[in-house]
Parts: C-alpha cells; structure tokens; sequence
C-alpha cells in the first residue's frame, strides 16, 4: 500500500505531501493516472527532467501544484490555493484505495 503523508511548514498546515510509493508504483506513469482519474480537470503544464529525478507543474480549476522526484522522496508541493489545494489531492489519493494517510 502506498503512503503520504501531509506536510507542515513553520506551523502552516497543507503546503504538501510527502509519498512513500510501494515498489509496484511508479511515479510516472502510476501517479499521474491515479491524479487523473481522482481530480477533476487535473492537467500537466509542463514536465522536465532533472539532474537528481523529475518535475511535473500541474494544475485543476482549484489550485496548482508541483509534483518533485528528488533524491529526498517523492513530493506534490501546492502553489496555488494551499491548503485547500493540498487537502483535495489528499482527499483525491485516498478515494483512489492506492493510498493511506499517515499521521
């Protein structure tokens, strides 16, 4: 089962989520079809690679956000419209059953 937890930031709640993927998903494509099955409007702004992994800008008619591989993990950081951006994409990996939340 795959994990995220939310993050906090200088006592801010709903800047993002942290993800711990089991070794059967991957990030992309995985991720990317489980956003879009689960957040209506959902769409990629634009993608590019790294040195140490991947960024996708995405957004939906709510908010906006920034998926991150890095050597640190996986991470959906909002942009705009946070927390209410942050808790949506929560509330939308839970509704998929591939994710828990993790205090």
């Amino acid at each position: 089962m795959n994990h995220f937890t939310v993050l906090s930031k200088f006592g801010t709640e709903g800047i993002g989520l942290a993800l711990a993927l089991d070794e059967q998903t991957k990030v992309n494509p995985d991720l990317i079809k489980i956003l879009q099955a689960h957040v209506p409007g959902f769409t990629i702004e634009e993608d590019w690679p790294t040195e140490e992994g991947h960024i996708w800008e995405c957004s939906f008619p709510t908010g906006a956000f920034v998926i991150s591989i890095d050597l640190e993990g996986v991470h959906i950081l909002a942009t705009e419209g946070r927390p209410t951006t942050t808790f949506q994409l929560a509330s939308s990996l839970e509704l998929s059953h591939q994710f828990e939340r993790k205090p």
